[in-house]
């Protein structure tokens, strides 16, 4: 496991500490041509670098999530992420490149990712595509969850998985980590981030959102009840994902991921060691 120094902020050399001026510049001033959406704790904005030629960022598109200072959740957030995003690095995880801090507002700056979220592409997606998504949550999820003490991501969901133009998922929105030693009498233990991921396995398979509730769903979306666990497999899973390759075999593998992930007993469910044993054999 990898040991994770916890207590100030990370500021690492390969952080960009951007001025407003240039954030402004690269985005129009905000120009609400440029924004993309909602994100964890604040506004989203794309745009350009430019004027800067070190370390080849020149040119690059970008994505610039600000929140506001006197949010204290926002605040809270923006730390988290300025802490977290740094120290830990991995290719299903979005990169930090750089910060902005004024009096009013923060600013995080990220590679801008072509294809969304997960929640915007979810009904084209083909087999390939999905499986490659489901494993690289894990694998993201084995990172967080490799640090000692393991970090807890909390706030899994489609809509915090973005895509870049390949489809290589990046999970974001690392606002509400937490180290899991921090969580005993709350809702931010490793088993959390399993049901989470449960979720967004069931969610790809039969390409329909959570809403808990049967209303306007074909398929029966109270997964702690025991509906969706004795729905046969071939109703969950969408006729596209049979079109462009899911096999009878793997689709009952990974249904069965899905529910064993989601079991109402958080001890009942299996570790990211033992998702991603399961998962190497659908490879």
């Amino acid at each position: 496991m990898e040991s994770l120094y916890l207590g100030e902020i990370f500021y690492s050399g390969d952080i960009i500490k951007f001025t407003l001026e240039e954030l402004n510049a690269y985005t129009d001033t905000f120009s609400e041509r440029k924004f993309i959406g909602l994100g964890g704790f604040g506004r989203v904005y794309r745009g350009i670098i430019k004027g800067r030629q070190e370390r080849h960022i020149n040119g690059q598109h970008i994505a610039v999530k600000f929140s506001r200072n006197e949010v204290e959740e926002e605040r809270t957030e923006w730390m988290a992420e300025m802490e977290y995003l740094p120290k830990v690095r991995h290719q299903n995880i979005i990169k930090l490149i750089g910060h902005c801090e004024t009096q009013e507002r923060f600013y995080l700056v990220y590679p801008f990712m072509q294809n969304g979220t997960v929640l915007d592409k979810l009904s084209g997606l083909d087999w390939r595509k999905t499986l490659r998504i489901i494993e690289g949550v894990a694998n993201a999820i084995q990172k967080l969850h490799g640090f000692t003490p393991a970090l807890v991501h909390r706030d899994l969901k489609l809509r915090n998985i973005l895509l870049d133009k390949n489809f290589i998922p990046k999970v974001a929105d690392l606002g509400k980590v937490t180290p899991e030693e921090e969580n005993i009498n709350s809702s931010g233990s490793k088993t959390d981030d399993i049901y989470s991921f449960g979720e967004i396995i069931l969610q790809l398979i039969t390409k329909e959102k959570i809403t808990y509730t049967e209303a306007n769903s074909s398929v029966p979306w109270r997964i702690g009840d025991s509906a969706i666990r004795n729905y046969p497999t071939q109703k969950l899973l969408h006729v596209k994902l049979e079109r462009t390759g899911c096999s009878e075999e793997a689709a009952k593998a990974i249904t069965e991921l899905g529910l064993e992930c989601v079991k109402p007993q958080p001890q009942d469910r299996p570790t990211i060691a033992q998702v991603l044993d399961k998962l190497a054999y659908l490879s």
